[in-house]
């Protein structure tokens, strides 16, 4: 069974909004969002929780008499199931314990109990946290757009505090909510849900999972460095939540957790091997050395290692806004700089596919984007730059500092593949007309973006442009994971490969009902301009269901962001970070990938199985591990 149909019942139960916190499943993950840290006892567990049950027994001879480890237990009846704790051994993490059964006045039984718990470590970026699906969607149905004045996206959402008819749009407590504000990072995440079937599917072993993924991480900003700025860092303070990542790099945190006694040094680093990024990390770190965190004295080390990075090194939020933004136009330098700051924030900047871009217009006629030439606001860097020369490196240098570290001394590594995420349900790039489908006319292809319209004041209005799509998915998508594959190799890693069912799935998949399925919220107006109710050929916010599963694309446009992942600072206001989701998978998505890492992992550390020592009469005894006691991060 594949992650999507085993986790339907966890997606229901996290979109849930009117339960007690202390029953919300994001927030009983060990980790403690005020200190940005895991509790101690459920890193390195001095107990393990087993179940033991009879699965058969003589009617004749209902009550049994249950022995741990010599010691006799009052007799109850052969049907009850039997919970007890087993000390864990510190060395090795597992549960040992000898196990008898004797049917009062019948037959007996033995087994030895050997439990396992495997530590799983999660790092990487925006597709490791699970961006794009907070483990509580916001509360749309709090939206205020009483009186406003516009008929467009600005009526309920927009960015800039400009006047108090911005205020009070969508309160604090109606914001989407994640396990980790600061990076997005959700249990919807692909590697979190690998790590939860891991543990189902043995149920004498369990997972102990810990994460310090996060959105927009690179190597050289949050992977081996402090990250600049993580998507939930404005509205920290007013959570009175602590921001870790911007105080420490992913490898420093994980030490820091599994180690008793962290040291501070130094990594070779060669600022050659990547001018761009060393420009970007000697600028916002303020120092030319790579610092790494070695440990004296472990706790625990790692079992598996799931990492996805590389996304963010090429500069794919930069390539993001070339995708969307016009080719050329006087406003060129206006949105490059929208750009910069509302798509990303490791000051790596606007990114075109390559230097000069050459595309051909509606006409036939060859021409070249006046943006990707020197000079221009993407001139500086090109990805096919940033994936041949620097990215060989970026890799290079984050598997070093991985087994620098003394994370990876014992543990099994996988790095994860990215999707190709510009396709549409016919397998052509996304912006393809076809008369009498879902794109069939050009003002079709602004749907998918039409809660951007708010962003750039109405300058211009993003569409989708296949010419843009087809060099995304055809040249910078493969290359890129093409060098992930040859970085592994040589680093001894396994590759999770991306699945290919997102050839069909991508961004623009979907029905021909494009108000439906891509429309964005917007009202009708009264009487001296107010806004009297929604406009119903609009689906009203309250309506969109975030995590469906029938949703044909399995990546998040402009619109599916905003409506998911709208937060608001204590004003009211709505922030930026609400547009962060865009370009990532769907909890649908997710689980897609999740199953390729599912795959990796199952090809080199199959399911194990308790050791039992089987008398001629020991059959019927049934051992299992508490899991799901430990399957959360």
């Amino acid at each position: 069974m594949t992650i999507s149909g085993q986790y339907e019942n966890l997606i229901r139960a996290l979109a849930v909004r009117n339960i007690p916190d202390s029953e919300k499943i994001y927030l009983n993950t060990y980790f403690n969002r005020e200190l940005a840290s895991y509790d101690p006892s459920y890193i390195a567990p001095k107990s393990q929780a087993i179940v033991l049950r009879l699965a058969e027994f003589d009617p004749a001879y209902p009550d049994c008499i249950w022995t741990i480890d010599g010691v006799a237990r009052p007799s109850q009846s052969c049907a009850d199931e039997v919970p007890i704790s087993v000390p864990v051994d510190q060395a090795q993490f597992r549960a040992h314990a000898n196990v008898s059964v004797q049917a009062v006045g019948g037959a007996s039984y033995e087994a030895t109990i050997d439990s396992h718990d495997s530590l799983v470590l999660v790092l990487g970026d925006s597709y490791a946290a699970g961006e794009g699906n907070p483990d509580l969607p916001a509360n749309l149905s709090g939206v205020n757009a009483h009186l406003k004045r516009y008929a467009s996206p600005t009526d309920w959402w927009h960015p800039f505090p400009v006047g108090s008819m911005n205020n009070d749009v969508l309160k604090p407590q109606n914001s989407a909510d994640w396990w980790s504000n600061e990076c997005h990072r959700s249990l919807f995440s692909p590697q979190v849900l690998a790590a939860m079937r891991m543990a189902a599917a043995d149920p004498h072993r369990s997972v102990t999972l810990v994460s310090f993924a996060c959105s927009g991480a690179a190597v050289l900003d949050g992977f081996l460095t402090p990250q600049k700025s993580p998507p939930g860092k404005p509205r920290l303070d007013a959570l009175h939540q602590r921001g870790l990542a911007q105080e420490s790099s992913q490898l420093a945190q994980a030490v820091s957790t599994l180690c008793l006694s962290p040291t501070a040094g130094s990594l070779p680093y060669t600022p050659a091997d990547f001018p761009t990024w060393h420009r970007i990390y000697s600028t916002s770190q303020g120092r030319a050395d790579l610092p790494s965190t070695t440990c004296g004295k472990w706790i625990r080390k790692p079992d598996v290692i799931l990492i996805t990075l590389g996304g963010n090194d090429v500069g794919f939020a930069g390539m993001g806004a070339w995708a969307l933004l016009p080719v050329s136009g006087p406003w060129d330098e206006v949105l490059a700089q929208f750009a910069r700051t509302f798509l990303f924030g490791n000051g790596l900047g606007f990114v075109c596919p390559s230097v000069p871009f050459t595309y051909t217009d509606a006409s036939g006629a060859k021409l070249q984007d006046t943006r990707c030439k020197p000079g221009g606001p993407g001139g500086d860097v090109d990805a096919r730059h940033l994936i041949e020369f620097e990215l060989p490196a970026l890799l290079k240098l984050a598997a070093q500092g991985l087994s620098a570290s003394g994370l990876s001394e014992q543990a099994t590594v996988i790095q994860v593949a990215y999707p190709s995420a510009f396709n549409d349900a016919a397998r052509k790039p996304c912006g393809t007309l076809t008369p009498g489908s879902a794109f069939g006319k050009p003002e079709d292809l602004e749907e998918e973006w039409r809660s951007l319209d708010v962003l750039i004041a109405h300058v211009v209005r993003p569409k989708i442009e296949s010419m843009k799509t087809e060099a995304l998915r055809s040249e910078v998508i493969p290359a890129l994971n093409n060098q992930i594959a040859a970085s592994a190799a040589a680093a001894h890693w396994l590759v999770a490969k991306a699945p290919t069912e997102y050839e069909q799935h991508g961004f623009c998949a979907g029905s021909s009902d494009l108000k439906s399925e891509f429309g964005f919220p917007q009202v009708k107006l009264g009487w001296f301009w107010a806004a009297k109710a929604w406009d119903g050929s609009y689906p009203e916010p309250r309506l969109w269901d975030p995590y469906s599963a029938g949703r044909a694309r399995w990546l998040r446009n402009a619109n599916d962001s905003v409506l998911t992942q709208m937060v608001s600072d204590k004003d009211g206001v709505v922030l930026p970070e609400s547009l962060s989701g865009m370009f990532h998978p769907t909890a649908r998505g997710d689980a897609a990938i999740a199953d390729r890492i599912y795959a990796a992992l199952s090809s080199v550390a199959p399911a194990s199985s308790p050791t039992l020592d089987n008398s001629p009469q020991s059959g019927p005894v049934s051992v299992a591990a508490a899991a799901s006691a430990k399957s959360s991060p």
